[in-house]
C-alpha cells in the first residue's frame, strides 16, 4: 500500500470518530450535582471538610481515569476476551480473599467498598458472548459457565450487593444474545437455559440469608420489626413525611441513614422533596435513553455488547439503588456519579469513558465474517464463505 493510500486510510479513519462531548457534559452534570447536594445535606463541617478535601481530589482523578479509557482502543476487549476476563476475575478473587468478610479494603490510603469492583464483570463478560458467535449451545453453555465462576467469585466474600448487580446483569446479556440468535441457537430453549439457574440461584441465595422471613420483611417490614425489617419501617415512615417541594420531617428515632452514601436519594427527598428527587432521576433516566439509542447504533457485535454492558451497568445501580431508598431493603448500592461513594465513582466514571470510546470509533470497527457463517449478508450483497467451519468472530478497523 502507497504512502498516499495509507494516509487516506487514516483520514478515513478520523473522519468516521464521533467526539462525544455532549455526553462528558452529562456526567460532569451529574457529578457536580452529587458533590453540591451532599455539601448542602450534611450539616456536619467534618463531613463537609471531606467533602471538599478528598471528593475533589478524587473527581479529579476520576476525570483522568475516563478521559484515559476514552482514548483507549476498546477493540483489546475483543482480542484478548479470554485473558482479560480471566485476569480481572482472578485480580476480584485476590483482593475479596484478602479483604476476608470484611466490607472494604484500603488501597494506596484509600478505602474501596468490595462490591463496587463487581462492577467491572459485565464489560469483561460481554466480549466472551462476543467471541461465542454461532457456537450454537456449546457457545451458549461455556458462557453461562463463565457467567456461573464470576459470580462464584462475588461470592466468595459474602458480596450479595455485588452479586445480585453482576447477576441480573449477565444474565440480561445472555437473553440479548439469544434473541438477537446470536448463538444460532432456538430462542425459547435459549432463554429457557438462562433463565432456569438464575432462578435456582437466587432461590438459594435468598433462602441462604434469611429465608422466607426476610424475603416477606422486604415486601411487609412490619412482619418483622425488630430484625429483616427494622430498616424498611424508619425509611417509609421518613417517606411519609417527606413532602413536594422542601423539607420534611424527621422522626425522632430515625438514626440518620441519609448521611450514608446508599441513602442519597432517601436525603434529596427528605431535605429537598419530591419534586427535586423527580428531576434528578428523570435527568438519569434521559441520559440512559441517550446512551441506549447510542448502543443500538453499533455496526460491531463488539461494540454493541460492550456499550450494552456499561449502560446495564449503570441501570441497574440506578433501579436498585431507587428500590432501596423505597424501603424495599433487598441490597443496597450507590446512585451512580451522584452518591458521595468516591470508589463507585471512579470506576462509573472508567466505564463510562470505555462506552463513549465505543460510541466515537465504533464506526470504525467491523465484525469480519465469522469462518463459521456459510452466508452472510452485507451492504445489500449475499456472501457465501468457502472457508466454512471456523469458530471465531474477528474485529477489523475500517
Amino acid at each position: 500500500m502507497s504512502s498516499l493510500n495509507k494516509i487516506n486510510e487514516h483520514a478515513d479513519s478520523v473522519r468516521q470518530q464521533k467526539p462525544q462531548w455532549a455526553m462528558f457534559a452529562w456526567a460532569a452534570g451529574f457529578v457536580l450535582t452529587g458533590f453540591f447536594i451532599s455539601l448542602f445535606i450534611f450539616d456536619d463541617v467534618n463531613v463537609t471538610n471531606i467533602l471538599m478535601t478528598r471528593r475533589l481530589p478524587l473527581t479529579a482523578i476520576g476525570v483522568i481515569i475516563m478521559m484515559a479509557a476514552y482514548f483507549t482502543d476498546f477493540t483489546i476487549l475483543g482480542k484478548y476476551p479470554r485473558s482479560i476476563c480471566f485476569g480481572v476475575g482472578l485480580l476480584l478473587a485476590v483482593i475479596y480473599g484478602l479483604a476476608g468478610f470484611g466490607t472494604s479494603i484500603s488501597i494506596l490510603d484509600m478505602q474501596f467498598q468490595l462490591q463496587v469492583f463487581a462492577l467491572l464483570l459485565p464489560v469483561v463478560f460481554a466480549p466472551i458472548i462476543y467471541i461465542s458467535r454461532n457456537k450454537r449451545y456449546l457457545g451458549l453453555f461455556g458462557c453461562l459457565l463463565t457467567y456461573g465462576l464470576l459470580c462464584l467469585v462475588t461470592l466468595s466474600a459474602n458480596q450479595i450487593s455485588g452479586f445480585v448487580h453482576f447477576a441480573i446483569i449477565g444474565m440480561s446479556l445472555l437473553i440479548i444474545a439469544v434473541m438477537k440468535n446470536w448463538f444460532g441457537v432456538n430462542k425459547g430453549i435459549g432463554v429457557a437455559l438462562t433463565l432456569v439457574p438464575h432462578i435456582i440461584l437466587f432461590a438459594a441465595i435468598v433462602f441462604a440469608y434469611g429465608g422466607s422471613e426476610r424475603l416477606m420483611a422486604i415486601i411487609n417490614p412490619h412482619s418483622d420489626p425488630m430484625a429483616f425489617g427494622f430498616v424498611g419501617i424508619q425509611v417509609r415512615e421518613l417517606l411519609s413525611n417527606a413532602v413536594l417541594v422542601g423539607e420534611g420531617t424527621v422522626p425522632e428515632i430515625f438514626p440518620e441513614a441519609w448521611m450514608y452514601s446508599d441513602f442519597i436519594s432517601l436525603a434529596i427527598i427528605n431535605r429537598f422533596g419530591w419534586l427535586a428527587f423527580a428531576l434528578v432521576t428523570g435527568l438519569l433516566m434521559f441520559f440512559i435513553g441517550q446512551l441506549i439509542v447510542r448502543c443500538m447504533k453499533q455496526k460491531s457485535g463488539l461494540g454493541f455488547f460492550v456499550s450494552i454492558a456499561v449502560v446495564l451497568t449503570l441501570s441497574v445501580q440506578i433501579f436498585l439503588h431507587i428500590i432501596f431508598n423505597m424501603g424495599f431493603i433487598f441490597t443496597q448500592i450507590s446512585l451512580p456519579l451522584i452518591s458521595p461513594g468516591n470508589s463507585a465513582m471512579l470506576i462509573n466514571m472508567g466505564l463510562i469513558g470505555l462506552m463513549l470510546s465505543v460510541f466515537r470509533t465504533g464506526d470504525a470497527v467491523i465484525d469480519e465474517i465469522n469462518a463459521s457463517d456459510f452466508l452472510s449478508w452485507k451492504d445489500g450483497k449475499l456472501i457465501i464463505n468457502f472457508n466454512f467451519g471456523g469458530q471465531m468472530s474477528r474485529i477489523t478497523h475500517l
